[in-house]
């Protein structure tokens, strides 16, 4: 049992676990949604990012876009309103991440 704090703390920050056919155990985690729903949200409430997004859907704006998850995004950027504690925190994610990936 010297597993349980580890496998409490894995279900506390949203990572489902399984157990295998052979008594393995199994973990899938979904990182991508909390941060960039943030920031979705966010965009929502910036004046000139709702103005871009207005444009962008009566087709106006050609240099951005609006994903199917409903991020407003330039190329491959994720628009990130002004917003500083949300800017903080992308890059405080950033920087504390084991992984960062660049595409």
């Amino acid at each position: 049992m010297a597993y349980l704090p580890l496998l409490v703390e894995l279900r506390k920050d949203g990572v489902q676990l399984g157990i295998t056919q052979q008594g393995g155990i199994f973990a899938s985690l979904h990182v991508r949604p909390i941060l960039v729903e943030r920031v979705i949200v966010a965009q929502l409430g910036d004046l000139t990012l709702c103005r871009i997004r207005g444009e962008v859907e009566n087709g106006t704006q050609k240099d951005y876009a609006i994903r199917g998850d409903g991020a407003l995004v330039t190329g491959t950027h994720l628009c990130v309103p002004k917003n500083n504690d949300l800017k903080r925190e992308i890059m405080e994610e950033a920087y504390c991440s084991t992984y960062t990936m660049h595409s």
